[in-house]
Formats: structure tokens, C-alpha cells, sequence
């Protein structure tokens, strides 16, 4: 008797994962759903986790904050005017930043899950700013680290405090520095001495520098995948690309790209549509909201959800896409239930 529960519901378990894979393989139809307030405030989502937490920002005429939105639990302020984080929520519940604490000096920073904050170490005592873009979920977080004469890219590890440069410390400007949950990580350096210059570092720490074709003239890191599979968008003229492991380059069929997902979902625009591109080249329209006049988009995670906003007349306010399952996905869901509903009529015999 047993026996036949645990058949059951192992197989109720692997066709649940086969739901959850056809949802990511093929997105398809989404729905979108405004993310409820009690604020006057203009609310935007910024970023989407795997468990689907949004992080977004408030803003209104006397408020500048962010939050934290779950599905339970609603919206949860984070963060403070001298305080402000970057990427949503890894699997342990932390998220990276800047703190300022002067008008001069400005701290790397990481909220754990209970929603402490810690400081992370300059990378020399002669340092007096720096900034946390983005972390991995194994612990790895990317960001700058800078004084009057340098700018350096670090690479901070959460677990132990130590703090690494992985790249020149020339005087100059980072952009889109990104990190995968496999600990790749990508940036755009534009230096005063050397110009505009990208570059990927591998879980080993080898570091590339793309050499994009001379079309290409002004390509900034968007996000890079667990793959190392970078995401680039080219500003002049407007275009997006991926690099790919192997050193080539692919041109996407999109005007622009914003975000890319682990395994490989591409969030991005092509004219007036908002859309997500399948790896298979497919592309999934995000609808507006019901009375919306325009949305943005912000962030997508391995599930294909993305985070936004909308306009709604003189507010903003935080959207949720999410996609709809397939028939054949919910054929599979219905044999799910089915299996464990046997289980349970063979248990009570």
C-alpha cells in the first residue's frame, strides 16, 4: 500500500517538473497583473527573483524608497534615500547595493534574508566609495570600488568578506555589470584612457574581453546567463546581441534587450511590442494591463515571469506578466492530480 502512495506521488512530482519545464520552453500566452499599493506613490518593478519576489522602488513628490513585493506577503519598504539596492532577492534572500554615508563616501552593501544590512570592505584603504551591481546565488557579488585616481572591479565573496580585483583600475565609468547564478560575470568599462570596453569573467576567474565586429561600436552588458552566454545592447545604431560561450556573436531580432534569464529568456522591445524571446526564436507579447496607456519593463526570471510597470493616467504602477501554461502542460497537471488522487483512494482501501 505504501508502495503504490509513493508511486504516485513520484509521479505526480515529475509530471509537475514536466508543467514547470513546458512553462519555461515555451511561454506563449501571458497574463498581466497589477501589483496592489496602499500608497499614493507611483510604484515600479525593477526586478523579478525565481520565487517570483519583485524588487521596486517608490516614487512620489516626498517619497524615494524601494520594496520588496511577494505574492503572500504584498509590498515590504526596504532601503532608505541613502540606501538603494540593485537586482532582486538570490536564493538566500540576499540583495546588493550602495549606502551613502557622506556626500563623498559610499559603501558597498548586502540585506540578508532577516533584513540586516552589512557593509562590504573597500577594496583599499585609500578607497572612499563603492557599489554593489549585482550577486550570484552562490554568493558572489560584482560592483566598483573607487578612489580620486582609480576605478577598479571587484568581486566580493558573501560568505567570507573577502574582496578580489578582477580588472584594470583605470579612472573611468562602469555599465551593466552583471553576475549569473553561476557565478559568471560581465561589465562595460568605459575608461578616460581606453574608451568603451567589455569584458566576461568566468566561475575559474579567466577574464575575456569582447572584440565585437567593427559594425558593432557601442555595445553595453546587459546581463549574462549560467552558461556565460552575455547579453549586450547596442545604443548606436540600436541593436541587441549575445555572445556566446564559444566566442561568436548572435544578432538578435529585437530593437533593444533589458534582461536575460539563466537559461536563456530574453526580455526586450521590437517597435511598440514588449516581448520575451524564447531561446527557439519564438517571441511572447506582454498584453498592457486592463486600462494601462504604456508599460516598461524591468526584469525576467527562469520561469518567464517578468517585473514592470504601467502608466495609469499621473501614477506608475508595478506590473507582474506571467506566463499561461499550455494545454498539453495542463493535461500533464491534470495526470499529477489524477496520480495522487488514486494514491489516496488506494491508501483508504
Amino acid at each position: 500500500m505504501i508502495t503504490c502512495v509513493v508511486k504516485s506521488t513520484l509521479f505526480a512530482f515529475l509530471c509537475c517538473l514536466l508543467l514547470g519545464m513546458c512553462c519555461v520552453c515555451d511561454a506563449g500566452e501571458y497574463t498581466a497583473s497589477v501589483i496592489a499599493s496602499t500608497s499614493s506613490s507611483s510604484m515600479i518593478g525593477r526586478s523579478i527573483s525565481s520565487s517570483n519576489v519583485v524588487l521596486g522602488k517608490y516614487e512620489g513628490p516626498d517619497t524615494y524608497s524601494q520594496f520588496l513585493w511577494t505574492k503572500d506577503g504584498g509590498a515590504v519598504e526596504v532601503g532608505s534615500p541613502a540606501v538603494y539596492f540593485n537586482g532582486a532577492p538570490t536564493a538566500l534572500g540576499q540583495i546588493v547595493g550602495s549606502e551613502q554615508v557622506t556626500r563623498a563616501q559610499f559603501f558597498a552593501v548586502v540585506r540578508e534574508a532577516d533584513g540586516s544590512l552589512r557593509r562590504l570592505p573597500y577594496l583599499d584603504p585609500s578607497d572612499t566609495a563603492a557599489g554593489a551591481s549585482d550577486v550570484s546565488d552562490n554568493g558572489l557579488a560584482i560592483g566598483i570600488s573607487q578612489n580620486e585616481t582609480s576605478t577598479k572591479i571587484v568581486i566580493w565573496d558573501l560568505a567570507t568578506g573577502a574582496v578580489t580585483q578582477i580588472a584594470e583600475g583605470e579612472l573611468g565609468l562602469v555599465h551593466g555589470a552583471a553576475a549569473s547564478t553561476t557565478g559568471y560575470a560581465a561589465w562595460t568599462y568605459d575608461s578616460v584612457q581606453k574608451g568603451l570596453r567589455s569584458f566576461r569573467r568566468s566561475p575559474s576567474g579567466v577574464v575575456t574581453e569582447l572584440t565585437p565586429p567593427a559594425s558593432v561600436r557601442f555595445p553595453f552588458v546587459r546581463d549574462i546567463a549560467a552558461d556565460g552566454t552575455l547579453l549586450f545592447y547596442e545604443s548606436l545604431p540600436s541593436g541587441s546581441w549575445l555572445w556566446n560561450p564559444d566566442g561568436s556573436m548572435t544578432h538578435l531580432a529585437l530593437e533593444g534587450a533589458l534582461a536575460m534569464s539563466d537559461n536563456g529568456l530574453i526580455l526586450g522591445w521590437l517597435g511598440d511590442r514588449n516581448v520575451v524571446l524564447g531561446k527557439d526564436g519564438s517571441l511572447s507579447d506582454l498584453p498592457l494591463p486592463e486600462g494601462a496607456m504604456w508599460a516598461r519593463l524591468g526584469g525576467i526570471n527562469d520561469r518567464g515571469a517578468v517585473a514592470g510597470w504601467a502608466a495609469f493616467g499621473d501614477a506608475y504602477r508595478a506590473v507582474i506578466w506571467e506566463p499561461v501554461p499550455e494545454p498539453s502542460s495542463l493535461s500533464f497537471f491534470s495526470l499529477a492530480l489524477a496520480g495522487v488522487g488514486f494514491g489516496a483512494v488506494r491508501r483508504r482501501r
